[in-house]
């Protein structure tokens, strides 16, 4: 089987979810009302994960964003068995116009041998005229509040625009978790932080680039990819039309950089998302994805760009390109 076949394999399980464009994903934060009924609904699609079991049951369960049952409109997030349909849990928002964009799988950040589930949460801000955001973590078991992220900054950032587990970033034996904040007020420069699972407090910040990175527009762990028995991660950073989209992986243990991918040409949003693959090198490090999706092609007849979008491949250990896929 060729590396391209194996990669498409590979994507083919990742847990998938369609990028927001960049424009968009802003504006859901600093936009100038509140949000409609409509856009409180979540959109009700399955978010799968191949090792998300929250019963023990050994089989793969799934986190779904659900439309309410409330006409008043709270968003609701459902976790489903796979094996018999049952629904295990469910956990709606508190108030009326909460919005709840985004779910994913946790690791076992509790310790107690099963997966549990990372929950943002979108609020309006009447004095601020903006949306507030944080982050919960819930037991995969039973729904129990673990405990509750905020953004260290100040400032509506866009924190939890992106969540996943980071893995056992610390080497305390609890998976830790990964938030992005990729607006970071007016100069757009974004950030990602690293919490502990243990007891949730920040363990790493990454920041510190130019205007216009969107550092944290999406996060995800990678596993150990140099070796020192601690799980590192990678952050993106998709940048505006007339920057260098990019990604890094960063040690967990030392926060320090591993690998840095920078795309070729500016505007195809490089970094939208990011992800592990399995090891398909055979080299014992699981490889990197990194999206590109809005490639300018050309222009139709109205004048209006035609986009492509790339995956690109590299290898987890050393960080050389395996792969693109178009």
């Amino acid at each position: 089987m060729t590396i391209l076949a194996v990669v498409a394999t590979e994507i083919a399980h990742q847990p998938a979810r369609a990028a927001e464009p960049l424009p968009e994903l802003e504006s859901r934060f600093t936009r100038a009302t509140p949000p409609t009924p409509q856009e409180v609904h979540g959109p009700g699609e399955p978010i799968l994960s191949d090792n998300f079991d929250a019963n023990g049951d050994g089989s793969n369960d799934a986190v779904v964003i659900a439309p309410s049952s409330d006409p008043s409109g709270v968003g609701r997030v459902v976790i489903v068995s796979t094996a018999t349909d049952e629904v295990l849990w469910q956990f709606s928002a508190e108030q009326t116009g909460d919005v709840i964009p985004i779910a994913a799988t946790a690791g076992d950040v509790n310790d107690d041998g099963l997966d549990d589930v990372i929950i943002t949460i979108m609020r309006w801000n009447e004095t601020t005229e903006m949306m507030d955001s944080w982050v919960d973590v819930r037991s995969g078991v039973d729904g129990a509040l673990l405990f509750n992220l905020q953004s260290p900054a100040v400032i509506t950032d866009g924190f939890g625009v992106s969540v996943a587990a980071a893995g056992d970033v610390d080497g305390d034996g609890h998976d830790d978790i990964i938030v992005g904040a990729p607006l970071g007020g007016k100069q757009v420069t974004g950030r990602a932080y690293v919490f502990s699972g243990l007891d949730g407090a920040l363990l790493r910040t990454v920041h510190n680039f130019g205007p216009g990175a969107m550092l944290g527009a999406s996060v995800a762990g990678l596993g150990d990819i140099d070796g020192d028995g601690n799980a590192d991660y990678i952050v993106g950073a998709p940048a505006d039309e007339q920057s260098l989209g990019f990604a890094r992986a960063y040690s967990g243990a030392t926060g320090a950089l591993l690998r840095s991918f920078t795309a070729t040409e500016p505007g195809g949003e490089f970094g939208r998302n990011v992800a592990a693959l399995g090891d398909i090198t055979g080299d014992g490090v699981a490889e990197v994805v990194v999206t590109e999706p809005a490639i300018v092609l050309d222009a139709d007849a109205s004048g209006a760009p035609l986009r492509q979008g790339r995956v690109h491949v590299y290898s987890g250990a050393d960080g050389l390109s395996l792969a693109t896929l178009e």
